[in-house]
């Protein structure tokens, strides 16, 4: 595939370029960004930083050695008191109420329907749960999970104004942490701490599988220069640290066969639906709000859809072309982007029905018109049925 097409896939993700200026750090508009090269743009409608001048190159060399780069499509939520567990052991679907200090997941929060209100990624400390929410549902989860405290001591509070989410990716994360002097949280998803920077807090969260070390880190706005300078002074004899821009974080994901909330999963989609099962969901634990919904569909019923991850070999693609097999339409692609690993491009798609086997041929129609283009289907994801290996 040349590199002119990877250019335009990589145009197609659902990342829309602005030349309009940015008001604060928080929301990527600050100039120290931009006095490293950062373009920015918008993501579900937020400002971002787009990228760094080349978002495959970025996305490669985190997988190699180490990235790092501002991630304002999270957001924190803090749940205190004494009831804190048990509340939110009862309005996920993850086991919370045996994690320990330092543990913590990936999860749903669902209606009485089974429809998905949020995903979410949650840590227990000693004197609260700390939660990262897509930001455009961050409103959406305090609101719903306020409905819920009735009695219960419980404190649901939003992170302050001026924090900033920050993402480190690739295999010397843990190295470069232990440099800067802070904690790093152990190897399963969600597992977290708190350390100290510059004589400020920071929040760490061990993020989602991306086939290399990732953490996430909460810290307030004043400390990020200090701290992105840091770890960039802190590069590891075995490469660089690179820059990452939003472009870049989305081919990580896209790699790792892990969906986004509000670009590839939305409010009608249900978990089994979502591939994320085996990250978000668990059997044995108690009760919880669309439990029966998921329990059902899992043991008793078949999906009406599925997560499948799509390989283009030959032309373009983009979010919003339609997935044929023979004439019926089985959905459309959410998110596309070259691969990092081989000359292909790959897509996510919610494709009606369950029997979607490896090696399947279809068709993908563009939205805006023009020929058809074949896709071959990979599989139904979990992340877990896919091996990435650094280039």
């Amino acid at each position: 595939m040349s590199r002119d097409v990877e250019r335009a896939i990589i145009a197609r993700l659902p990342l829309e370029p602005s030349a309009a200026s940015f008001p604060s750090l928080n929301v990527m508009s600050n100039p120290f960004w931009t006095s490293l090269g950062a373009r920015p743009g918008s993501l579900d409608g937020r400002a971002v930083v787009l990228d760094f001048g080349d978002p495959e190159r970025e996305a490669r060399s985190a997988l190699q050695h180490l990235g790092i780069g501002p991630r304002p499509d999270l957001l924190r939520v803090e749940l205190r008191g004494a009831d804190r567990l048990r509340f939110l052991h009862g309005q996920c679907t993850q086991e919370v109420k045996s994690r320990r200090s330092g543990e913590g997941g990936y999860a749903f929060v669902l209606d009485p329907k089974g429809r998905v209100v949020s995903d979410l990624d949650f840590v227990v400390l000693d004197d609260a749960i700390e939660i990262l929410a897509p930001a455009a549902r961050r409103e959406a989860l305090v609101a719903w999970l306020g409905r819920f405290v009735l009695a219960s001591d419980v404190v649901i509070a939003e992170g302050a104004p001026d924090e900033v989410v920050l993402e480190m990716v690739g295999p010397t994360v843990d190295t470069t942490l232990a440099k800067l002097g802070l904690p790093t949280p152990s190897a399963a998803e969600g597992s977290g701490a708190r350390g100290r920077f510059g004589g400020e807090s920071v929040l760490l969260l061990r993020g989602a599988p991306r086939g290399t070390a990732s953490v996430l880190l909460v810290l307030r706005a004043p400390a990020v220069p200090s701290f992105v300078g840091d770890v960039l002074g802190a590069a590891p004899a075995e490469g660089p640290v690179t820059l990452l821009g939003a472009a870049a974080f989305e081919l990580l994901r896209l790699a790792a066969g892990i969906p986004r909330f509000g670009a590839d999963l939305d409010e009608q989609v249900l978990p089994v639906e979502s591939g994320q099962i085996a990250r978000a969901v668990s059997f044995t634990k108690g009760c919880y709000c669309g439990q029966e919904v998921v329990a059902r569909q899992h043991f008793l019923g078949k999906p009406r859809k599925r997560l499948c991850r799509l390989v283009i070999r030959d032309g373009g693609a983009a979010g919003g072309d339609a997935v044929l097999l023979g004439d019926e339409v089985l959905g459309q692609l959410t998110t596309v982007g070259p691969s990092l690993t081989e000359p292909v491009s790959l897509g996510l798609a919610v494709l009606r029905g369950h029997d979607h086997p490896p090696g399947r041929g279809v068709r993908l129609r563009p939205a805006t018109g023009g020929p058809e283009v074949p896709a071959v289907i990979e599989g139904p994801m979990p992340p877990e049925s896919v091996t990435l290996t650094s280039p």
